[in-house]
C-alpha cells in the first residue's frame, strides 16, 4: 500500500515535518530532517521543491534506493551534492535546479542508469563534468 500525502501550495510554514512526501510550494525552512531521509520505504516521489530549505543535502539521500523521483528545486541548498546520490539506483527523475550547490558534480551519478530527466541548472558548479552524464535524454545544466 502506497501512502501519498500532498501538502503542495497550502501555505504551510516552519520546519519540514518528517514523513511528508510532497510538500512543494510552501515555506518550509532549514534542513531536510533525518526522518524524511530515513523513510527507506519511500519509493515514488520526494518533492520538496519551491521552499526555503537550506544547508547541505544529507548524505542519507543515498539510502532512498527505491525512490523514482526527487525534486528539491528552488531552495537554498549549498555545498556539494553528496556522492551517495549515486546509490539511488531507481531514480528516473532528478531536479536540483535553482539552488546554491557548488563544487563538482559527483562522479557517482553515472551509476544512475535509469535516469531520464536530470536538471542541474542555475547552481554554482565548477570543474569538469563527466561526459557520461551528457547521455541522459533530458539533461539541463
Amino acid at each position: 500500500m502506497n501512502l501519498n500525502i500532498v501538502l503542495e501550495g497550502k501555505q504551510f510554514c516552519g520546519q519540514c515535518p518528517g514523513g511528508d512526501r510532497t510538500a512543494a510550494m510552501n515555506t518550509l525552512s532549514r534542513d531536510i530532517p533525518p526522518q524524511v531521509i530515513g523513510l527507506s520505504s519511500l519509493s515514488i516521489l520526494l518533492n520538496l521543491s519551491q521552499n526555503s530549505l537550506t544547508g547541505s543535502l544529507p548524505t542519507g539521500m543515498g539510502n532512498l534506493k527505491n525512490i523514482n523521483a526527487i525534486d528539491i528545486s528552488e531552495n537554498g541548498f549549498t555545498k556539494e551534492i553528496p556522492e551517495t546520490i549515486g546509490n539511488c539506483l531507481s531514480l528516473d527523475f532528478l531536479n536540483l535546479q535553482r539552488n546554491l550547490f557548488q563544487g563538482i558534480i559527483p562522479s557517482s551519478m553515472v551509476s544512475l542508469k535509469g535516469l531520464r530527466h536530470l536538471d542541474l541548472s542555475r547552481n554554482n558548479f565548477s570543474g569538469h563534468m563527466s561526459k557520461d552524464l551528457l547521455t541522459y535524454r533530458d539533461f539541463h545544466s
